[in-house]
């Protein structure tokens, strides 16, 4: 089972990201490249909203995004999308070569 950092746009609260294996981000100051550093210090799969980690994956280095490409939602809306696809989420991060899963409304992309 893969680690994940939950980025600082997002609640950390969801019942399914709710134990050891998801953490927020120690510190919404941090920026993208201090959250990546730790994240790839630590092992951990970054779930964020911003586009920014896209480029940071294509460089090929750890770690893994997931990239909620959602827009604005309200918190029981995103939660009711999430519970329904994270199962399928955690698995395409578990694939060899996975390096980006993209989160949409109504399918997901892994590259």
């Amino acid at each position: 089972m893969p680690k994940f950092m939950i980025d600082a746009n997002l609640p950390h609260r969801f019942s399914f990201w709710n134990n050891a294996d998801y953490e927020p981000v120690p510190n919404d100051e941090w920026g993208d490249d201090k959250v990546w550093a730790y994240a790839a210090e630590h092992k951990l799969t970054v779930i964020t909203k911003d586009v920014d980690y896209e480029v940071l994956v294509a460089n090929g280095t750890p770690p893994k995004v997931v990239r909620l490409c959602v827009g604005n939602m309200k918190r029981r809306d995103l939660w009711i999308l999430l519970s329904n696809v994270w199962p399928e989420v955690v698995n395409a991060v578990e694939q060899p070569g996975i390096r980006l899963v993209r989160v949409y409304r109504t399918h997901l992309e892994s590259f």
